[in-house]
């Protein structure tokens, strides 16, 4: 094999390989938004909305911060799930030691928590099989 060719083949290689992670990443990051929107629905929308005594609502349900969780791709191998929801880092902190407590621990999720310890040994699987994959065929 030639200086040329090994290369051109290396060259191949490279372009196989950012294409394979790329869409690992699309596929990790949209594995792990269903996923984190599933814990939100678990945690937060399955259960009924707290009434006041005298039995009316207190408050009313949007599901804004359902609406405001998203992912994004951040350099070549790293994806974020984030929800752009102002009170979003609030609600996730609710409970937690130091901060605001729940009037109903029942309230209480860390929905993306959650999902990151569900999702990162499959990411890393799922990378893994991307870079032999792309190594394997140019």
């Amino acid at each position: 094999m030639t200086g040329n060719q090994l290369a051109n083949l290396y060259r191949r290689r490279v372009r196989a390989l950012d294409r394979e992670l790329r869409k690992a990443l699309n596929g990790i990051g949209d594995s792990a938004f269903r996923l984190s929107r599933e814990k939100m629905v678990e945690g937060i929308y399955a259960l009924d909305v707290d009434r006041t005594k005298s039995g009316k609502p207190k408050w009313k349900r949007t599901r804004r911060l359902y609406r405001g969780e998203g992912y994004e791709i951040r350099g070549k191998d790293t994806v974020a799930v984030v929800n752009r929801t102002p009170y979003a880092v609030a609600r996730d902190d609710l409970g937690r030691p130091g901060k605001r407590q729940p009037h109903n621990p029942a309230r209480t999720v860390h929905w993306q928590e959650e999902m990151a310890q569900v999702m990162r040994p499959i990411a890393v699987d799922i990378f893994r099989d991307a870079i032999n994959d792309a190594l394997r065929n140019p």
